[in-house]
């Protein structure tokens, strides 16, 4: 599994398809919008972290860990694109701070067992990992 992150807005999608996803079409499955079993079975998502929300929100049910492991076991090529939102003001609201600190939890996690992690500024990819 590959992670890639960085801020809002930097290219990252981009960076995927020019520099990771070899030849053929890229298909993204778009965290804010995608079950579970889509994001399980995709090879490309993007906006990981929206996904977290909406579990977070209890707008989508998943268990956090079991789906970190399971995107770590299944589809060892998969790229998963999360934005990096742990940077600036803390939030003044609860469930901001706790979103935040859940989706960096979680990123941490597949991060540790990822076998590449790529950060994105401007639309240049750093491997930090």
């Amino acid at each position: 599994m590959i992670l890639v992150t960085g801020g809002m807005a930097q290219g990252k999608r981009s960076f995927v398809e020019r520099e990771l996803a070899g030849e053929g079409p890229v298909l993204w499955v778009d965290g804010a919008a995608a079950t579970a079993e889509e994001l399980c079975s995709a090879a490309f998502c993007f906006n990981f972290h929206a996904f977290v929300r909406r579990v977070l929100s209890g707008e989508v049910e998943a268990d956090l860990n079991a789906l970190v492991e399971r995107l770590l076991a299944e589809l060892p090529e998969r790229v998963i694109i999360a934005d990096q939102i742990g940077c600036g003001i803390v939030p003044l609201e609860r469930e901001e701070r706790l979103y935040r600190e859940e989706t960096g939890r979680v990123c941490c996690r597949l991060a540790a067992g990822a076998s590449q992690v790529w950060l994105v500024t401007c639309g240049i990819g750093r491997r930090i990992k």
